[in-house]
């Protein structure tokens, strides 16, 4: 690994800062790799020529950028991607209120029916059988609302995998996590329940059956169904947004 090291010569300045960079430039050219170990704190130490301390300063900010992962007693790997990659920064950046609720439905509606589409085309047995799984508890809980939405939040996690694209399965990650409002409106309503699973029932069907156009045309119908669901408890919290808002004087 010393090799990889010998352009690292940090200036005097924002230590920490600069060799965590430095790192990162090994990360995205390929000189480093994902699922690689870093050396030692000690051997970053010498490599970098600046103090553990520094050291230990700069795993922390690539840790909080998703870069790397500290496993206890063991090491320090550079990362594989997570949704939470996608996921923070697009929270951070849109907030909460309804008006984001919304916007983040209509990337749903972009998003999802080719989605399933794929899966149709890709999806393994094993991965039927997950889908499976999660419907039945999603059909067994409808009266027990958080159970509900993580079962709900699991197929449509398994459905991404199913895809076999790694950049959608991402997108896809960070969304479905970041739609615990949605859920919640949409089942304010009576019912919501029951009909999310009869949509999610033609949705698996579809996809065991290898369909690519009926995945895609239930999962349209599903999406539908939610925005029917959500719109009644959606619009009065929009309608105050506008009313409240400096713009909507």
């Amino acid at each position: 690994m010393r090799h990889i090291f010998n352009s690292l010569q940090v200036e005097d300045g924002i230590l920490s800062a600069r060799a965590a960079q430095q790192i990162q430039e090994l990360i995205r050219s390929g000189e480093l790799r994902r699922g690689d170990r870093l050396p030692s704190e000690r051997e970053l130490s010498e490599y970098l020529g600046v103090s553990r301390t520094v050291v230990r300063e700069a795993i922390k900010l690539l840790k909080a950028m998703g870069l790397v992962r500290v496993r206890q007693g063991v090491g320090t790997f550079i990362a594989e991607p997570g949704p939470e990659i996608l996921e923070t920064p697009i929270a951070a950046l849109m907030g909460s209120g309804p008006k984001v609720i919304a916007d983040l439905h209509q990337v749903r509606e972009i998003l999802e029916p080719p989605i399933a589409e794929l899966a149709a085309k890709n999806i393994t047995d094993e991965q039927i059988a997950r889908l499976e799984e999660a419907m039945c508890d999603m059909e067994a809980n409808t009266f027990h609302l958080e159970r509900y939405i993580e079962a709900d939040q699991r197929f449509h996690s398994i459905l991404a995998e199913a895809t076999g694209n790694s950049v959608l399965q991402l997108v896809a990650y960070s969304i479905v996590d970041l739609m615990q409002k949605e859920r919640h409106l949409c089942f304010a309503s009576p019912g919501a329940t029951q009909r999310g699973c009869h949509h999610h029932r033609r949705i698996l069907e579809a996809v065991k059956d290898r369909d690519p156009q009926m995945a895609l045309a239930a999962m349209q119908d599903h999406l539908g169904q939610i925005r029917d669901d959500i719109t009644p408890n959606l619009q009065p919290l929009l309608s105050t947004q506008e009313t409240t808002s400096p713009t909507g004087e």
